[in-house]
């Protein structure tokens, strides 16, 4: 565990500024044309500043505060927007301070879209057709393969693989004899894996058979484990034209499936994980910090909360934006040469922090970083020597730690540095210790 002292330094040093996240509004964006809209806004850090709204650069609104503000708010936009119309909306903290932050969102009214990334019909029966049975039972006997939770036609591009077939897809592992849905048995815990980088989701067949054996042996312990081994896009690297990525809400979207679909598939929607590395880590936490769920979509399935249980992640980055990162945690020199193949996000807020995202009904979080933290920006020397990993800094989760502190519940969060542990065996106990009544 980090030494109360070594965290005291490090947020001292490297405490991040303000911050302000739009919610995502409408159905990608669309709102119905010429009605008042809510628009969703959270603030990261407290403040005592006049809050400014702008639509299309011209100032709307400016609301003092009553008192210290953060978290989440609501702006609503009385005048609508006319069908086809579009507007671009700014809320601003802080603009005369150092600390300034603005966040971003664009609208259009009009027919919203039938929804986003949305998945084909499901039926349980369907999933005969998806069953493989592995003859050596290694290191299970059979398992559910390649079954859509979102589009099928969307491009998933992996570091290593093909990628094919296309679209958002999920291995599913049952804990019950030979792999099999068992529909007369107690809801199972579900247990979402989303791997590291340059792998992929069949990775829990190969070098990574002793998580999948460890957390399906979870069941020992009262109900069944069915565990969702997913593909999904890289938040960084799979960019739409405007170079804003194309999806930050994979693992989310695989949440609402399993969430609407709960009784086909025997899954106890109250007890749902997200366990994760490297990559996969920032994108769960990020799916555990927020919830997607639009009341609004057309789609039933994009309705349904996207809350979790509990997330446990190696090696997580608790925010993708690379302002943020350049600014706080880089001495200059070195923030110059960071990702500069990145949309420079410093004045649009695209790529997001999951702390904004903290709030008092926030997951169990388990953060576990395999480096150390640091007290000060990184040096170019360490920079240079890799003394340092800056894609995998502990900070990140000393940062989450520090939202959850100012909500009150800190005690639902553990951020360990100098991780060496056995990661298989700590996720299943993570599991085990927090999933609910399971008999």
């Amino acid at each position: 565990m980090l030494a109360p002292c070594l965290i005291h330094l490090a947020l001292q040093a490297l405490t991040p500024a303000q911050a302000v996240e739009i919610n995502p509004v409408g159905t990608n964006g669309h709102v119905p044309a010429a009605v008042p809209v809510d628009i969703r806004y959270t603030t990261l850090k407290p403040t005592l500043a006049d809050q400014v709204f702008y639509i299309d650069g011209q100032l709307h609104e400016r609301r003092p505060p009553a008192g210290p503000q953060f978290g989440p708010q609501i702006f609503q936009y009385s005048e609508g927007i006319p069908n086809g119309d579009k507007r671009l909306l700014r809320i601003c903290i802080d603009e005369d301070a150092a600390d300034e932050a603005c966040g971003y969102a664009e609208m259009r009214g009009g027919p919203q879209p039938a929804g986003v990334d949305v998945p084909e019909l499901f039926s349980a029966a369907d999933l005969s057709d998806h069953f493989q049975v592995l003859a050596d039972c290694k290191p299970v006997c059979g398992y559910y393969s390649n079954v859509y939770y979102g589009d099928p036609e969307v491009s998933w591009v992996p570091e290593r693989g093909d990628g094919l077939p296309d679209g958002l897809r999920m291995d599913l592992y049952y804990s019950s004899a030979g792999g099999h849905l068992d529909a007369a048995a107690a809801p199972s815990t579900l247990v979402i894996y989303a791997h590291s980088a340059g792998s992929n989701k069949e990775s829990l067949l190969t070098r990574g058979q002793s998580l999948l054996r460890y957390l399906l042996h979870v069941a020992r312990s009262g109900s069944g484990v069915v565990v969702a081994s997913v593909h999904f896009r890289h938040p960084l690297k799979q960019l739409a034209n405007d170079l804003t990525p194309v999806s930050v809400a994979d693992l989310s979207y695989a949440v609402q499936f399993a969430r609407y679909h709960a009784a086909e598939l025997n899954i106890d929607p109250e007890n749902i994980f997200l366990v994760a590395t490297s990559l996969g880590a920032g994108v769960a936490v990020h799916a555990g910090a927020r919830e997607i769920a639009s009341p609004s979509d057309p789609s039933p399935v994009r309705r349904v909360s996207s809350a979790v249980r509990g997330v446990i992640a190696r090696d997580a980055q608790t925010s993708f934006s690379p302002h943020w990162f350049r600014s706080h945690f880089l001495e200059a020199p070195v923030a110059a040469r960071y990702q500069r193949d990145l949309l420079d996000d410093e004045y649009r807020l695209i790529y997001g922090h999951a702390p904004a995202g903290v709030n008092p009904d926030s997951p169990q979080m388990e953060l576990l970083y395999t480096g150390s933290a640091i007290d000060h920006k990184v040096t170019a020397q360490e920079y240079l020597s890799r003394t340092v990993d800056v894609v995998h800094l502990p900070n990140y989760g000393l940062a989450m730690e520090a939202q959850y502190r100012l909500y009150g519940i800190e005690d639902r969060i553990r951020v360990v540095e100098r991780y060496s542990g056995n990661f298989s065996l700590d996720a299943a106990r993570f599991v085990a210790a927090h999933r609910g009544n399971t008999n």
